[in-house]
């Protein structure tokens, strides 16, 4: 027999039973790990809000202007806890925090502090604020009427005052 076609029938026979060594210890950990379902909320956290619970914005509360112009955003710092611009459609809450940051390098977040604290810190609050164990983010923080409104950055950056329209 050529020893060329025999070296390829053993190296074929080999990975064969590499092969059929890896399966059988795969299903053996397998077994032998307990496993713990890990359970993910699936219900939109706006579903399971009543939004004559939340914060309801005030007529007499000034909207926020964008280039020059008036928008449906409102800013809650000056009237609650919440130091958010608010939106009347959801956005997730890392997008949210994220406004924290100038920069994220090796996932930390770095820009300047806020309210004596460093911008990681703040972002990782801002997560924590707005996270929900029992549904899926985002949750709405306010309403105007039936309209649910949401975080949408943090800080008053991006809310521009009546009397500064143009900031």
């Amino acid at each position: 027999m050529n020893p060329g076609i025999l070296l390829l029938v053993l190296v074929i026979v080999i990975l064969l039973l590499a092969f059929v060594g890896l399966i059988i210890a795969a299903v053996v950990i397998d077994k032998s790990t307990p496993s713990t379902p890990l359970v993910i909320p699936t219900t939109p956290c706006v579903d399971t809000v009543d939004l004559s619970t939340l914060y309801q914005l005030p007529g007499t509360l000034t909207p926020c202007y964008q280039n020059g112009r008036v928008t449906n955003l409102y800013y809650l710092g000056e009237v609650t806890d919440y130091d958010f611009v608010v939106a009347p459609f959801p956005t997730a809450p890392v997008d949210v925090c994220v406004g924290f940051c100038t920069a994220v390098v090796n996932g930390v977040c770095s820009g300047p502090d806020y309210e004596g604290k460093s911008a990681e810190a703040n972002y990782q609050a801002c997560l924590t604020q707005l996270a929900n164990a029992s549904c899926v983010p985002p949750m709405p923080i306010a309403a105007l009427g039936s309209i649910a409104y949401y975080p949408l950055s943090p800080t008053a950056a991006s809310c521009c005052p009546a009397s500064n329209p143009n900031c």
